[in-house]
């Protein structure tokens, strides 16, 4: 159900003609598809999919190359995870990329594509961005697609973590309730308020943090607490 719901993330509709690339739009961290298709020949850019794999067979973004999403979330959250240069350099040499390539990733399911994006540029990737409605608007706007696998050059990727993008929770624990710290809580409304309760049976507790506001995915506006 979640991947359904965030298949459309940021746009359905058809895109407007691009216009010329400003420094502002260069900071972005979205790509629209009518930008990508014009830039799939460009040395330096890796396209990454996040579907599985089943998917990526059956036809892709032409050079896309596919990523185990599900190995790099557990390689993270393992003991020390963030902080394993040699299984980082491993995991993102794989795929081709260095610190100054343009990467842009895509999918059906935007919490898996923000996962990688944000993984990317904690490890230190410069230029990482996300296509605009993903894999849904590509095939909606007819963008090319192929179902050949890429030969990938694997690099000597050097992980220069950014941990300026990472809270550890002895850390987060010690900012609750000072100024200037804002905990966003993106769950559903039910979890936020106690009236829902996910998770694994072991340690199913329906609760939020101390001073989070509320800012589902998709709404306009943070809600706090009841």
């Amino acid at each position: 159900k979640d991947a359904n719901l965030y298949s459309f993330a940021f746009r359905k509709g058809p895109s407007k003609k691009p216009k010329q690339a400003t420094a502002s739009k260069k900071s972005s961290m979205l790509v629209e598809p009518a930008e990508l298709a014009k830039e799939l020949r460009l040395p330096k850019l890796r396209i990454i999919d996040t579907r599985p794999k089943p998917q990526y067979v059956r036809g892709h973004i032409p050079g896309a190359v596919s990523v185990d999403v599900r190995s790099w979330k557990n390689l993270g959250a393992s003991d020390g995870g963030f902080e394993n240069k040699k299984a980082w350099s491993r995991k993102v040499g794989a795929l081709g990329i260095v610190a100054d390539s343009r990467v842009v990733v895509y999918g059906n399911a935007l919490p898996n594509v923000a996962r990688i994006w944000w993984l990317l540029k904690y490890v230190g990737v410069k230029e990482v961005l996300i296509l605009n409605g993903g894999w849904p608007v590509w095939m909606n706007e007819n963008g090319p697609v192929e179902t050949a696998t890429p030969k990938i050059i694997a690099t000597k990727f050097e992980p220069r973590f950014q941990r300026n993008r990472l809270s550890e929770i002895d850390a987060l624990k010690k900012s609750l309730g000072k100024k200037g710290t804002t905990i966003v809580d993106t769950r559903s409304r039910g979890e936020f308020t106690g009236r829902t309760a996910r998770g694994k049976r072991f340690c199913r507790r329906a609760m939020r943090h101390y001073g989070s506001i509320h800012l589902r995915f998709g709404a306009k506006r943070p809600c706090p607490a009841d």
